[in-house]
């Protein structure tokens, strides 16, 4: 299979990119920057092409032969102060849709888009006065990508698999993310105060979310949302209490501390059954294992090898 890896440089897309060369696949990388670290894809493999978000329409031209399949990833925004910028969530809305365009015009039948599960609180929530609707414009934005690329994908008959992706951890994430974020402060020492913690998570390990998408490329059937996750969710305070006693049993968790609705899904929002029955996914790697490989970069990044 020849496919087109956009946000190829990034924590999921890297990850992407890496089994899917190892599986034998020809992929094209798609880097938005000439500033980008690409000293990893090149060890790997790839065919790395450099390409703005607002020259998308231009990638054609940079590609040679035929490509079976696009996996989308590129999202400007997806943690810190952009994801209440409007204008950043807008582009990538557009961006999205401008490939699309092109995938069309270069003959792709197959695309791939990451979501967020934080689009089912927007759906649910959205017109009903509610005040569970998040404070930003990402998975509105999310939502409303969506909803267009199938539209769009339908006319220009492009099979597309949107993926809702709940909460990828793990060694080279390098965001801001709440395991990230928790775990720094642990290692460091720093108090932490959170919610009640009773709203139910689900955290997936970045080996489970690459490895649902490979299967997806390969048996997703067109047209078809999928959730992507550990098959576990359960209450957050039950995922804080594995981070702590992975670190330091002996650390205070102050739950309670921080104002929160507490709202929380339905568990059968975090139902995986669709996906594996259409391709076979099951996730290998329980969070009580993934946070302990995570924990370990965190620890080597800080310093703290001997913690």
């Amino acid at each position: 299979m020849k496919l087109i890896v956009t946000g190829a440089s990034g924590f999921i897309g890297l990850a992407l990119v890496r089994s899917m060369v190892l599986m034998g696949h020809s992929v094209i990388a798609i880097v938005h920057s000439e500033k980008s670290d690409t000293r990893q894809l090149n060890e790997i493999g790839a065919e790395i092409i450099h390409c703005k978000a607002q020259e998308i329409r231009s990638l054609g031209e940079k590609i040679s032969g035929p490509v079976d399949s696009c996996v989308h990833l590129a999202w400007a925004g997806s943690y810190g102060s952009e994801k209440s910028d409007y204008e950043v969530q807008i582009e990538n809305l557009r961006g999205t849709l401008e490939l699309i365009e092109t995938l069309s015009s270069m003959g792709v039948k197959k695309l791939i888009c990451s979501g967020t599960i934080a689009e089912k609180e927007i759906i649910r929530n959205f017109g009903t006065g509610s005040k569970n609707l998040p404070s930003n414009y990402y998975a509105i934005a999310k939502v409303a990508t969506h909803t267009m690329s199938e539209i769009l994908c339908g006319k220009k008959g492009i099979g597309l698999n949107w993926c809702y992706i709940s909460n990828a951890y793990g060694p080279g994430d390098k965001s801001t993310n709440f395991i990230n974020t928790t775990v720094t402060k642990m290692l460091s020492g720093e108090r932490v105060s959170f919610s009640s913690g009773n709203q139910l998570y689900d955290f997936t390990y970045i080996d489970d979310v690459v490895n649902a998408i490979a299967r997806i490329l390969i048996d997703g059937v067109p047209g078809k949302t999928y959730y992507v996750g550990s098959s576990r969710c359960r209450p957050l305070k039950d995922y804080i209490t594995v981070i702590r006693d992975s670190i330091d049993p002996g650390i205070p968790l102050h739950f309670g501390e921080i104002s929160s609705s507490d709202y929380s899904l339905d568990i059968q929002d975090y139902d995986i059954s669709d996906l594996s029955k259409d391709t076979g996914y099951e996730p290998n790697v329980p969070f009580e294992k993934g946070i302990l490989k995570t924990i370990d970069v965190l620890k080597d990044k800080l310093g703290k090898a001997d913690f």
